[in-house]
Formats: C-alpha cells, structure tokens, sequence
C-alpha cells in the first residue's frame, strides 16, 4: 500500500508510481473513495481537485522482489512496511526515481507455511539476486591526483539498488549528488541505469594500496595513469596492460579476490636545463669552381629573450640572414654574429659564402652554433666536373661503394690470370678491370669470357673430329660471341670516355652528398670529399682506351686464327644414295639365256 499526500494549487492530473512486472494495481482511493485512473502515453494518472489530498494505491506482488518508479519524485518518504525491505531510501529521501522491494528471508518463510503463495497471481515467477557490480577505478597521477570511479551494474540486469563502495585511503568525493559515509560511497542505480560515476580528489603519499574484495561482493579493476613528472613501482598485482602511446603511461591491473597492489610513486630528480635549445640544424653546401654557397637553417627554442652568438670560421662572408622569414640586417663582427632571441621558437635562415677555388678535399664549414645541438642534417652538392673519391663526416651518410667492388673484381683477375684459361697476364687482367670497373661491368664480362672461349678453341683438338653439325654449331656460337662483345664495346668506351664514372655512392640524386647526426656538440660536424678533377679520369680514360684499342687487334687477330682452326666450317652432305633395281624383262631374258 502506498499512502500520498498531495497539496494541489489547481486542479490537475497527478502522475501515479509506475510499477514494474511484479506489481500488479488492483485499487486506487482519493480521500477515502475510489477513483477512476486515466493510461495516458503509458503512464497512469488520477485527476485531483484543488487542496490537499490523499491517494491511497494498493498493489499485489507477484514475486520477492518489486520496484516503484515515480515520474514525480516527492518530497519525503517513509517506509514503515514489515516482511519487506526498501532500498533508495536515504534520510527519508529518494536517492533516484525508483524504490526497490525485496520480501525479507523470515516473511518467505512465513509465508510459505500459511500456504500465503497461493495468494499470488499465477504464472509470475522470479528469481532474486542480489546486487553485484563492476568497479573500475582510473587513478591518475599528474600534477593533481584524481580517482574517476566507474560502477557498472552485473545483476539484476533490470531494477534498481543502491550499495556502498568503499573508497581509497586519501580519497575525497567531489560529486555533490554521491553520499559518503564511513569511508563508503554510495552508487545509486535507477531501473534503468546501467552505472554509476564519481569522481575525487586523491591525497599525495609516497605508497597507495589497493585491496580486491571478496568476488561475492563485487569485481574491480585498476587502471593508473602516470604523468613524466612521477616514478611509479607496482608490487602484487601483476600488470595486464600498459599503454605508452599518449601523453601519460596507463597501467591496467585486474586482481584477483584478495589481492592486494602496493603503489610506490617517487618523482625524479630534476635537472637544471639551459633557457636555450636548438632542436633541428640543416645546412646546405652548393661547392662550386671558385666559390661556394652555403645556407644555414636552424631552430632554437628559448624560454626566455636576449641574444645569441654564433661563431663563423674565417674567410665566410654573411650574405642574407632571416627569422621567420623577416630579414635581419645583421652583419659579423670579429666572426661573430649575435642574434635576436625572442621566447618561444625561432627558425633561423643565414645564406653564407666563401670565395677560392676547390680543392682536393671540399669541406662543410665548421660553423659553432654556442650550444648542443639536435636533429643535425648536411647536404653537400658538388660540381659536375669533380670525381668523386672518398667521403667523410657524420657516422650516417654516404658511401663510396665503388673500392670494395674493385678489390672483388682485382682478386678474380687475379685468379683467372693464374688459372691459365686466357693468355693473358697479370697486368693485361688488372688493366681490364680497372677500365671497365667505372662504367660497365657486364662488358668487362662479355670480353672476359670471349678471351676464355677463344683461348679454349685454340687448345680443342678433339673437335677436329666432331660431326659436321655440332662443329658448326660451336663455330656459330663462337662468332655470335664476337659480334656481341664488339657491340658492347662500341656502346660503351663513348660512355666511357664522356660520361662522369659510376663511383657507387650511396647517395640520392648525382653529386648530392647527405649526412645525418641525432646530436651535436656546439660544433657542427664537418661533411668532407675527396675529389679531382673530371678532366684527370677523361684522360686516364682516353690512355686506357688506346691501349684498348691497340691489344683489341691483336685479341682479334688470334680470335680469328682460332677460328679458322681445323677449318671454319664443314659441309653436311644431305644426299642419300639409291639402289637401283634390275626390271623384270632383264632377269627374265638372263633366265632363258642361261
């Protein structure tokens, strides 16, 4: 039975409690009398005069358990029933919309031996759960500590209840609808709310523990999140999950009933820091015949104004200097050139030259920035009359690959000029391989292998006596040889005398050399090459190319005589002969004479 006082100040239509499947309405009174009661859009409502008034609402349980949900949530409650708990009741006030039921063991008990379940209406049967929720708490660690509780409900998956959760050691709720006390928090959950948020302020201690309770009361989990500014240490718990792709680190743990998490938090020592840095350095190095260009850009962030110094080696003219793209007019003093600093980042642009001719070995500038630096890219294009023999700089960056093919190739010279398989010596193999090696190695293949071939058809005297095909065959494929490597000469000695040689440099783009250091001291590192110039390697070539052309003669010669070796070709005879048949008057005429 439910009993409401209603002061109405104009006539009007009172929402009634909406009881769930348990309940069934059997009798509605106003003032003592009955009363009609009107289903609008699902609800139930009662028309009311002005003044107060009293309704009273009778209910029939069909189960243990019940809920009343109340569309208007009155004032003041009170419960004064007997066999049956209330649950949503707090200092006689609704802790949400619904008031829950649940019959008490001893009425149960009662009530099955007075034989009072037949009273029940037919075909309504439950089963009652108790309470049992999700805990998750989120801890996070960052320049204030904070716990965000999430309460999600496991059963009953449908009705409402209200239970305590105890909270941390330190914790203070700061959600004003949650209710605390004696170290518990109370989640209220409306019939059909499936959780329950609050969130607290966390005291700061060097140790936080966690206690899993019983699984009969609940399950929880933890999750901490630690900001840099922490040092986090776990004990007990093992961790299930770590995430460290944001901002801060995540730690999930999911204990086990009665396992316990012990916390140790420490924050690191600190360090003292410079007001300046520089995060990222590229210089670009364009050497030319007589004068080199070079283009410094750097970024320096400062947590504070004032000036910066650079130091320039000697003979470096400042051309152009910018900062955000606004030109500066700043020229160096004593080779030293002083910058505006402002707080915050500042990109810096300087265009810079030096007058004289290459030399030998061309060298970035070995600028002094004043301060470590970070993130140091260097980018140096030759001209294209330099040949290029060796690098260096930076632990990352280009390779001259070329030396360790030509020593491979010298050493299998070395082997064929000892194997005897061509007539040639040491030095013929060694000159072969060093004029080839810059240019095209697959002709210096072709040629080696035609020496083979040639030197090997001088020495087969069996094949005097091979069929006709087969000789031949050998024949052709020896003159096809021939006519290849003569074609692969003729394509590549132009390439070879007029093109820049193929030093192997593991570098993209022709001339482009790029070094790569993640840190730096105050001075930059120096990117170096070794060059000369590309008239000497044209001549060197032109030389080799003479010699080429004198020994290529006598290769041919000898070729040619191999050749002809034994004959150049033999003639198949394709004819078969024939049997002739005597005919029949002649063998018969021999017959008669005989």
């Amino acid at each position: 039975r439910v009993a409401l006082t209603a002061h109405v100040g104009a006539p009007a239509a009172l929402p009634l409690p909406e009881p769930d499947e348990h309940l069934d309405l059997r009798g509605v009174r106003v003032d003592g009398a009955a009363h009609a009661v009107l289903r609008f859009q699902g609800r139930s409502y009662v028309a009311l005069p002005e003044g107060v008034r009293r309704i009273q609402i009778e209910y029939a349980p069909g189960s243990d358990t019940a809920s009343l949900s109340f569309p208007l949530r009155p004032a003041r409650v009170e419960f004064a029933g007997s066999g049956w708990q209330a649950e949503g009741i707090d200092e006689s006030r609704l802790l949400s919309e619904t008031l829950n039921f649940s019959r008490t063991e001893a009425e149960e008990a009662s009530a099955g031996q007075d034989g009072a379940e037949a009273a029940r209406p037919p075909d309504r049967a439950s089963q009652q759960f108790p309470p049992f929720v999700h805990v998750q708490r989120n801890i996070d660690l960052d320049l204030d500590w904070s716990v965000t509780t999430e309460v999600r409900r496991v059963a009953p998956v449908e009705g409402g209840f209200s239970l305590s959760i105890p909270v941390l050691a330190g914790e203070h709720v700061t959600t004003p609808a949650v209710k605390v006390q004696d170290g518990h928090a109370l989640a209220v959950f409306a019939a059909n709310t499936p959780a329950a948020f609050w969130t607290s302020r966390l005291d700061r201690t060097e140790t936080l523990e966690l206690v899993a309770p019983p699984l009969s009361e609940r399950a929880e989990t933890w999750r901490v999140a630690v900001s840099p500014s922490w040092h986090l240490e776990w004990n007990g718990v093992p961790v299930t999950f770590a995430d460290e792709g944001g901002r801060q680190v995540i730690f999930a743990f999911h204990p086990l009933p009665g396992e316990r998490l012990t916390l140790t938090v420490t924050q690191p020592d600190k360090v003292e820091g410079s007001v300046l840095a520089i995060d990222r350095v590229t210089l670009w190095s364009e050497i030319g015949q007589h004068a080199s260009d070079y283009n410094l850009d750097f970024t320096l962030r400062a947590s504070q104004g004032g000036e910066h110094r650079i130091a320039l080696p000697p003979g470096l003219e400042v051309l152009d200097v910018q900062r955000g793209g606004v030109r500066l007019n700043l020229q160096a003093r004593d080779e030293r050139l002083s910058l505006p600093v402002s707080p915050g980042t500042n990109d810096y642009t300087l265009r810079l030259r030096r007058q004289g001719d290459i030399g030998p070995i061309a060298a970035s500038p070995a600028i002094d920035l004043g301060l470590p630096a970070a993130n140091v890219f260097l980018h140096t294009t030759l001209s294209g009359q330099r040949w290029v023999l060796a690098t260096g700089g930076p632990a990352v960056g280009p390779a001259v690959l070329y030396w360790g093919e030509l020593l491979a190739a010298l050493a299998v010279a070395f082997l064929l000029a000892y194997s005897g398989w061509a007539s040639l010596g040491y030095r013929e193999w060694f000159l072969l391989v060093l004029g080839f090696s810059t240019f095209s190695w697959l002709t210096l293949m072709v040629i080696a292998l035609w020496l083979i071939v040639i030197d090997w058809r001088v020495r087969a005297v069996s094949c005097a006596g091979w069929p006709p095909l087969k000789f031949n065959a050998m024949q052709a494929g020896i003159a096809a040889l021939t006519v290849f490597m003569l074609e692969r000469l003729v394509a590549a000695i132009p390439a070879g005398l007029l093109g820049a040689p193929d030093m192997r440099i593991s570098a993209p783009g022709p001339g482009d050399l790029n070094w790569f250091a993640d840190q730096s001291g105050p001075l930059l590192p120096v990117a170096k090459a070794l060059s000369l110039p590309i008239w000497v390697y044209r001549l060197l070539m032109l030389a080799w190319a003479l010699w080429l052309a004198y020994i290529l003669i006598r290769w041919l010669g000898r070729g040619l005589a191999a050749w002809q070796r034994h004959g150049y070709w033999k003639k198949i005879d394709l004819k078969c002969r024939r049997t002739k048949k005597p005919h029949s008057g002649d063998a018969a005429g021999e017959k008669t004479s005989t």
